[in-house]
C-alpha cells in the first residue's frame, strides 16, 4: 500500500504515543474546530494503536454535555453559550481523566449524560489496564481546565471556510438544509472556537498541530513532542 502523507503522519504520531513510558494509561486529547475531522482522525489513529496489542479506549466528550436548558440559556445560536455552557468539565475530569491519570484507580466512565434524552445516566465504571491508551475527540479538548490532564494533545488545524463547507454537507439533515447547517456552524460553533483560540491558545499547548485542510495530505505543522 502506498504511504500517503496522512498515513506517514498517523504513523509518526502513533509511534510517539507508544514510546511514552508512564505508570498509568496514556491520555490523548484531539481538539479542533467543528467539522475539522476529529472523529475520523481518532478512528484512524486508534486503528494504528490497536496494532500494538495495547488496549485502546476510544471515546468523545459528547457524553459529558450539560442539560439543554443550560446549554441554550444564552440563546440557541450563542457562541458564548456553546463555549461556556455546553460541557461539564468537572465531570470529564472526575470520571475520565483523573481515574486514568497518575495515582488513579483506573475505574473510568466515558458517559454521564445522554444528549438525545437530555438526562443524566448512571453507568457502571469500566476498569482500564495500566498500559491502556485513551484517545478522546472533543470540541475544546485543550481548554485550560483540561490541559494538564492530557499526556498527548493533538490539534487539527482547518480553515473555518473549509470546515463550514464540510458541516453544510454533513449536518444538512439535522438543520433542515445545507445553508442552515453552514450558518449555525459559523455563528454558534465556530464563533465559540474563536473564543477558545483566544482563551486557551490550543495550538500553543498541543503536542502536535496537524494541518487537516486536505485530509489525504495532512501534515504536522508544529510539534512539541519530537
Amino acid at each position: 500500500m502506498e504511504k500517503t502523507p496522512r498515513i506517514e503522519l498517523l504513523n509518526t504520531i502513533s509511534q510517539f504515543i507508544l514510546t511514552q513510558q508512564l505508570s498509568h494509561p496514556i491520555r490523548v486529547g484531539v481538539d479542533g474546530i467543528t467539522a475539522s475531522g476529529k472523529s475520523t482522525f481518532v478512528r484512524e489513529l486508534s486503528s494504528l494503536l490497536h496494532q500494538s496489542q495495547r488496549k485502546v479506549i476510544t471515546t468523545t466528550l459528547d457524553g459529558f454535555h450539560n442539560p439543554r436548558i443550560q446549554r441554550y440559556a444564552r440563546g440557541r445560536e450563542s457562541a458564548e453559550g456553546y463555549y461556556y455552557d455546553a460541557y461539564n468539565y468537572n465531570e470529564i475530569i472526575k470520571h475520565l481523566l483523573i481515574p486514568l491519570g497518575e495515582g488513579g484507580n483506573l475505574l473510568f466512565k466515558t458517559q454521564v449524560f445522554d444528549l438525545k434524552a437530555d438526562e443524566p445516566i448512571e453507568l457502571e465504571p469500566t476498569l482500564a489496564l495500566s498500559d491502556s491508551i485513551l484517545v478522546v475527540d472533543g470540541s475544546f479538548a485543550l481548554r485550560r481546565e483540561l490541559q494538564d490532564y492530557w499526556d498527548v494533545g493533538i490539534y487539527l488545524n482547518v480553515d473555518y471556510n473549509i470546515a463550514e463547507e464540510r458541516a453544510a454537507i454533513r449536518d444538512a439533515d439535522d438543520f433542515g438544509s445545507a445553508t442552515e447547517a453552514k450558518r449555525i456552524t459559523h455563528t454558534r460553533y465556530h464563533g465559540a472556537h474563536k473564543i477558545h483560540t483566544q482563551m486557551a491558545k490550543p495550538m500553543n499547548v498541543a503536542t502536535f498541530v496537524v494541518d487537516n485542510n486536505e485530509p489525504i495530505k495532512a501534515r504536522i505543522l508544529t510539534s512539541n513532542g519530537i
